[in-house]
């Protein structure tokens, strides 16, 4: 066992009263290791049951995130601890786990219920959209299909292509054989068993009933085939074929059957063995009989029995063996439905004609859609809307269609075929279509107002698609173009759906949209996605232009927006003009950038009662923040809307930003004098409400104003008793953040289930919702279990769980599913672990992409407008360090100063933000904690010594409920060895300090480069040493407000006490320039307004006793630091030296004397006897049996120290300047004390056995390393020096420091 190990064992820290630790973490873990079945033998549980938190750790060997795992056990096991100490009361009883438990139930059952409320409402939708699509009606069954095309393939195969088939290549009345029946035959060595039929969709019949797979027909001789060629010619509707062999000449082997075939010849007659394939057969009624094949009473696969023969299909299978094409088997063409379905069919003019001659068979026709058949011509086009508007009286059947698509139709374009189309829709015979596309045509312009004006005088048309079809690209009047097409479209009285995406429309095209959409329209449902044109002045979508027109809006039940450059500013736009419309219900915004920010306004008019939305599309909205922190970027802030607004209302995102203030304003219940001050505008007036209860905005001028809600804040702290931070935080929070009522939480909670697996789109949810809205364990519940990771959820919504609510911030920790996931939140949160709104003073580095540290941010924010307005309501004393009464300091954005006040600044959602905040909140009239519950809380710190981070941040997270004497601030600092946390633990705890006038007992631990850093940090003028700045080296930046004031305030305590206190000043102007000041401070520095603005000023303060000017020190203190200092006494303060800024040799000498003649310096002048010169000073001494300068510097150190004690430069020592080292002594005996103190606390009686190992003799090394492994970093080398006299220590010097009561 090593020394270190050896040490650590021997460490006897006093046990605490209570025997065991609890904590969220903790509580996690101990049912992590019931979870994983660590308990099931009893020595398991014996061990569990002696020592639970050994036995957790054990859990964490495996577990990646052990250290971070380990370090919050630790965390909360001090928290625990500390916290026992300072209450210092029992364990609490359990009598009320009863009622705790019926609460637990009740939310969970309320949990349960709004899940089930969820999915209730997502089937609900999901039954309306299924409706809407008609899916049930169009759906084929498998049953309805076997049986459609099991009638369908005997009528095609026993029509004319092989019943009565024109051969075109045969001649004379050739007639096949009567072909016995091969079916009913048996197989060799199985007589009287006959084959069963084939079933018609059998593998093998299919392969039969491949349309032109099969030639029944024998071959001839060419001569023969010549004779009939020149016959069927004239017959035929086809051009003939040239001579020249087919490539498409196959043998007849064509399906398989060819060696089959072969050996049946008995039976089959030969294939064609060359030629063109026999699908281009003219029609039975074309030919003479002569040349007809018979058929035979062969057994075909396909024939099943009795076929009902449809008039319109023979027909169009006779087109289609006349026109040489595959027949469809869709079911129109079976006669099974009156919808021609052809989209993306790759048909063609001759597939349009066969369709046609079907129509004029009369079949009803109801839908035909010939989407994407880009195939089809001018000419086939022409044919159809020919026999779609012949007139009742030369058709056989009235037109019935109700639905035409002819989307990406490109053959339609001409003006030929699109004047007949324009005739169509005038046509009367089409009153009935209810339904048109014409998406994906490139319409010429002089057919674009035609058109519209065509659609509007129909009378029944109610969905209309008009997507990509040129709209405003075509001329260089294209906006009047597009106006007169929106006017003639809105202003049919059928139209109800219509879609104009893929088109260019510019601003005024959106702004006279919007305006027509209100006075004209009664559309339900608009598609404008990919229409927007991007302005390059101000990069603004020109969508945002109707936007703004939606507010009065009346009709519309579905908008889509997509696609359209729309950013978080279009998004507020949408909130403002949807706040109050009951009639939009689906919005689609997808493939837009509108980031976080945009989430939020959505989710915000999701959540609003008075809104009519259930449902949004945010599908590729993700990427796109606010990616600029300019000083003239404005965002509208729902959470935190005060801040200082430059408005240009010639924006529409500027007078939407200025109608939101006003609705936050009437929210808050406030008066426009209330909330907006410091207005400068030109005839600028509070806008008046519209008769709808709208803001009535104007649409030009410029106006400044500032928005304030500090009067409502400081009502609701008054009705609820609050005087604290954390009261304020939580009224400014039920103010602003939105608490979702029953019906919108679910339509919320709806859209976050439509979002699952779309991570990115449901982390820019998670992020929205915790910035804006104030949610429950039930709501988290339900997004815990649509997400994969709920971990990252509960750690981003703890923020957004309201004040008070214990119990279910434990029930939401409790859905992360592993102790991994537990650290990963722990670590996500761990800013939140330093952040204590009732003592926020610290240093702050937070990165504003985690929703967590963008919190706190708001909330720092908030805190120091609250001060800020306070501190300036009370005409105190501006001390920020930038003049504007700020408590943020040092505030650096992305490395860079921020552009304004940090109350003003807009933060943004990237990137890191670090400031220093001290607050003016002070310790007054409180008392330290008592010396018990110190004791403990120094104890179970002792306990944890290598976790420094974890105790720094339990004693942040108590800070509020901690109030320090000087002293004891002291040694809690001594209980950390790096730098940072030492300043950190003075920063936390500098406004709980109840004895300020002591504080340089604390500075006294620390170096001069820490105590500049803590006052660049906690700010010059507002926590400078007023009550005793001596040794203070001073430099100041003039170029801030803060440091400036100090100046003038210390040039005027130098003039009440001493212009020589100001010691070696110096000036170093902005170019470079140094200025020794010979003459001194310039007394024109006591008026501020005379220190220069620029430049660096160094000096160092020192003052003698008797030149104190306690008065003045105490009004600097009052004024500018913000403590209560009436009815203090020079007695109460203890007035003490920095050890580090006196020469070595004489803190040895002050030491010496001390331990010789007590702790007053005034016995070592009573033994000298008189005043004394330098000569005298060294034999007086020697004399005295002080011999630590021995050596052959003896004389040159004690003329040091006789220079040093000689302050008027007499050459004589008095009494008084033996005085004037008393204040040094002061620190020596304090520092022997506190190290006593602690070998109590951690050794108790065998100590000095533990520091020295066993060994007779210590060195100082020795003696440091000891105590730095025990986790004490006070003052030990000094001790060490003090009690030194030979390089060593013994067990005598020991004894000395434990036993003599130094300083008592």
């Amino acid at each position: 066992m090593g020394r270190q190990s050896r040490l650590v064992n021997a460490i006897r820290l006093k046990k605490l009263e209570d025997d065991y630790d609890d904590g969220p973490f903790i509580d996690y873990m101990l049912r992590e290791v019931a979870r994983r079945g660590m308990l099931t033998s009893e020595v398991a549980q014996a061990e569990f049951a002696k020592e639970p938190l050994s036995f957790v750790r054990r859990v964490l060997v495996s577990d990646t995130a052990r250290a971070a795992a380990d370090q919050a056990l630790v965390r909360e096991q001090l928290l625990w601890k500390m916290s026992r100490q300072l209450l210092m009361c029992p364990t609490p009883a359990r009598c009320g786990g009863f009622q705790a438990m019926k609460k637990v139930r009740a939310v969970l059952r309320a949990a349960k219920l709004l899940q089930s409320k969820v999915s209730l409402h997502l089937l609900h939708q999901h039954v309306e959209e299924a409706i809407n699509r008609r899916e049930l009606r169009r759906q084929e069954g498998s049953c309805s299909r076997h049986h459609r095309l099991k009638n369908f393939w005997p009528q095609f195969h026993n029509s004319s292509r092989f019943g009565t088939l024109v051969a075109r290549n045969l001649i004379g009345d050739l007639v096949l054989p009567e072909v016995k029946g091969v079916h009913t035959a048996s197989k060799k060595g199985q007589a009287g068993n006959p084959k069963k039929t084939l079933d018609w969709k059998s593998r093998g019949a299919r392969s039969h009933c491949s349309a032109g797979s099969w030639n029944w027909l024998p071959k001839l001789e060419v001569s023969e085939a010549s004779a009939l060629k020149q016959q069927s010619s004239s017959t035929s509707r086809l051009t003939p074929l040239p001579e020249a062999r087919s490539p498409y000449a196959k043998e007849s082997n064509a399906c398989g059957l060819g060696g089959f075939v072969r050996d049946k010849t008995d039976i089959f007659p030969k294939l064609v063995a060359e030629g063109r394939p026999h699908s281009l057969l003219p029609n039975s009624q074309d030919v003479p009989e002569t040349a007809l094949l018979l058929k035979g009473k062969f057994q075909r696969p396909w024939d099943s029995g009795h076929v009902v023969q449809s008039l319109s299909t023979k027909q169009y299978l006779s087109a289609c063996n006349r026109e040489g094409l595959l027949p469809s088997t869709d079911p129109f063409v079976t006669g099974h439905s009156d919808c021609i379905n052809a989209k993306a069919q790759g048909l063609s003019d001759r597939d349009l004609f066969a369709i046609c001659e079907m129509l004029e068979m009369g079949s009803p026709l109801r839908e035909l859609d010939l989407e994407g058949n880009a195939g089809i011509s001018e000419r086939a086009f022409l044919h159809l809307f020919k026999h779609l508007q012949a007139k009742p009286a030369e058709a056989r059947k009235v037109c019935e269609l109700e639905k035409l698509s002819l989307a990406g139709c490109v053959g339609l374009v001409q003006d030929e075929p699109f004047a007949g189309l324009i005739q169509l829709i005038s046509c009367p015979r089409l009153d009935g279509l209810q339904i048109l596309s014409l998406s994906g045509l490139p319409i010429g312009v002089k057919w674009q107002v035609p058109l519209c004006k065509a659609l509007r005088s129909h009378v029944s048309i109610r969905q209309l698609s008009l997507a990509d079809t040129g709209l405003g690209t075509h001329s260089s009047c294209e906006d009047d173009t597009t106006m007169v097409c929106v006017v003639e479209l809105l202003s049919s009285k059928s139209i109800a759906q219509l879609d104009l995406s893929w088109n260019c429309i510019g601003q005024a095209g959106f702004d006279f949209l919007g305006q027509k959409l209100n006075e004209l329209g009664i559309l339900e449902k608009l598609d404008l996605s990919h229409c927007s044109t991007l302005s390059k002045k101000s990069w603004t979508s020109s969508a945002v232009h109707l936007l703004e027109h939606l507010r009065d809006n009346q009709s519309l039940q579905s908008l889509s927006i997509a696609g359209n450059y729309l950013d978080f500013r279009a998004a507020l736009l949408l909130e403002d003009s949807l706040e109050y419309n009951l009639t939009l219900r689906q919005l689609d915004v997808s493939n837009n950038s509108l980031g976080s920010p945009g989430m939020r306004s959505l989710l915000r008019l999701l959540a609003r009662s008075t809104s009519g939305l259930q449902s949004f599309n945010f599908e590729n909205c993700s990427k796109g923040a606010i990616r600029d922190s300019r000083s003239d970027m404005q965002v509208f802030r729902a959470s935190r809307p005060h801040g200082r607004y430059e408005l240009d209302l010639s924006r529409p995102y500027d007078r939407t930003l200025l109608r939101m203030l006003y609705k936050t304003s009437d929210r808050l219940g406030l008066g426009f004098d209330q909330t907006f001050r410091d207005i400068s505008a030109e005839g600028f007036s509070h806008p008046p409400k519209s008769s709808q209860g709208l803001y009535q905005i104007p649409q030009a001028g410029k106006v400044w104003m500032t928005f304030t809600m500090d009067k409502v804040l400081e009502d609701r702290m008054a009705a609820q008793g609050g005087a604290d931070f954390f009261s304020l935080i939580r009224c400014h929070s039920e103010l602003l953040r939105i608490k979702p009522c029953r019906s919108t939480l679910v339509a919320l909670l709806a859209q976050w289930k439509r979002m699952e697996g779309l991570g990115e789109d449901q982390s820019i949810m998670i992020d929205a919702l915790s910035k804006d809205f104030s949610l429950k364990y039930p709501e988290i519940a339900v997004l815990c279990q649509s997400r994969a990771q709920s971990w990252d959820v509960v750690a981003s919504l703890q923020c957004a769980i309201p004040a008070g609510h214990q119990l279910e911030k434990q029930l939401c920790l409790r859905l992360i599913p592993s102790s991994c996931d537990f650290v990963r939140m722990l670590q996500r949160s761990e800013s939140l672990l330093s952040f204590n709104p009732n003592n926020p003073t610290g240093h702050y580095s937070l990165d504003l992409s985690n929703p967590i540290d963008y919190t706190i941010s708001e909330r720092l924010a908030i805190l120091d407008n609250w001060e800020s307005v306070l501190r300036s309501s009370e005409n105190k004393a501006d001390i920020s360090q930038l003049g504007n009464y700020s408590h943020a300091r040092n505030t650096q954005y992305s490395n860079c100063p921020l552009p304004r006040s940090f109350t003003e600044w807009i933060p943004v959602e990237y990137d890191i933000l670090e400031l220093d905040y001290c607050s003016s909140k002070r310790g007054l009239g409180m008392e330290a904690m008592t010396e018990a519950a110190f004791d403990g809380i120094v104890t179970a710190l002792l306990q944890f010594a290598r976790h420094w981070k974890c105790r720094l941040q339990a004693l942040q997270q108590l800070s509020d409920q901690i109030y320090f004497s000087c002293a004891q601030l002291r040694q809690i600092v001594d209980l950390f060895k790096e730098s940072g946390a030492r300043q950190d633990v003075y920063v936390t705890f500098f406004n709980r300090i109840v004895d300020m006038q002591n504080e340089k007992l604390v500075r006294a631990r620390l170096d001069m480069n820490e105590v500049s850093t803590i006052l660049y940090r906690l700010g010059h003028a507002g926590c400078f040493p007023y009550m005793q700045p001596e040794q203070m080296h001073i430099r100041l930046h003039f170029k801030n407000h803060e440091e400036r004031l100090l100046m003038s305030y210390l040039l005027k305590l130098s003039i009440k006490e001493s212009l020589a206190n100001i010691k070696d000043p110096q000036f170093t102007s902005s170019d470079g320039t140094v200025d020794a000041l010979t003459l001194g401070v310039p007394r024109s520095w006591e008026q501020m307004s005379n220190i220069p603005k620029q430049g660096v000023f160094e000096a160092e303060y020192v003052c003698k006793p008797e030149d104190r000017n306690l008065k003045m020190r105490k009004d600097l203190a009052e004024q500018l630091g913000a403590w209560t200092c009436t009815g203090l006494e020079e007695e109460e303060i203890t007035f003490v030296s920095f050890l580090g800024q006196v020469p070595p040799d004489v803190v040895s000498l002050v030491a010496w004397a001390s331990r010789s003649f007590g702790p007053g310096l005034s016995g070592t002048f009573d033994q000298i006897g008189k005043e004394v010169n330098s000569k005298e000073f060294e034999e007086a001494l020697k004399g005295l049996g002080f011999n630590k300068f021995k050596g052959p510097r003896e004389q040159q150190r004690f003329q040091q120290v006789f220079r040093h004690m000689d302050s008027k430069f007499e050459g004589k020592i008095s009494q008084k300047d033996w005085r004037n080292l008393e204040e040094l002594g002061q620190e020596i005996q304090q520092s022997i004390r506190e190290t006593r103190q602690f070998c109590e606390r951690l050794f108790a009686s065998s100590a000095w056995a533990v520091l020295s190992d066993g060994k007779g003799r210590i060195s100082q090394e020795e003696w440091e390393e000891s105590w730095g492994m025990a986790g004490y970093y006070g003052p030990v080398a000094q001790v060490f020096s003090f009690l030194d006299n030979e390089g060593t220590w013994s067990l005598a010097e020991f004894e000395e420091m434990t036993k003599r009561q130094i300083g008592a």
